[in-house]
């Protein structure tokens, strides 16, 4: 998994964890565990009225983030169509089409995910059309209804 220079080897690593649906639950459950305690750390130092996590794998791993201590007011989902996903996914990863749809196949699929949020923002445009609708969310809601744990600071 490592490559020449003794660093991570992105492509080999998704091939590895993708490889199997144990081995993959396998590393969460590691991993998830440490990411939760950092992110707990961060709240904790936190000044801000208003923390966001993006958790990209958090409806499907709710279960395991909670028993690991997350906290959270409310889930939001930045939603975007599948032909989207895999568009971005392979421009940003540059990964080929079947590795891109195999990564997205062992999530649970996006428009299910709508129904089990609190709030969702559209991302079918530009990251600006994005930014303003999160405004616009901020700008509804008072402090107490969208205070949410996590690592990034509103402003």
């Amino acid at each position: 998994i490592l490559n020449e220079r003794n660093e991570i080897d992105r492509t080999k690593l998704v091939k590895f964890v993708f490889s199997s649906e144990n081995i993959r639950k396998e590393i969460n459950a590691l991993v998830h565990k440490a990411v939760i305690g950092r992110i707990n750390e961060e709240i904790s130092k936190s000044k801000g009225d208003i923390v966001f996590v993006d958790i990209p794998l958090m409806l499907e791993e709710k279960d395991n983030l909670t028993h690991y201590g997350l906290v959270y007011d409310q889930i939001w989902l930045v939603y975007t169509t599948r032909e989207l996903q895999v568009e971005r996914l392979f421009k940003r990863d540059n990964r080929d089409k079947s590795e891109t749809q195999k990564i997205l196949e062992a999530q649970m699929d996006i428009e299910n995910k709508r129904d089990l949020v609190d709030v969702i923002i559209e991302n079918t445009g530009t990251l600006d059309d994005l930014k303003q609708q999160v405004d616009k969310i901020l700008e509804r809601k008072t402090i107490k209804e969208i205070t949410i744990g996590g690592i990034n600071e509103a402003d």
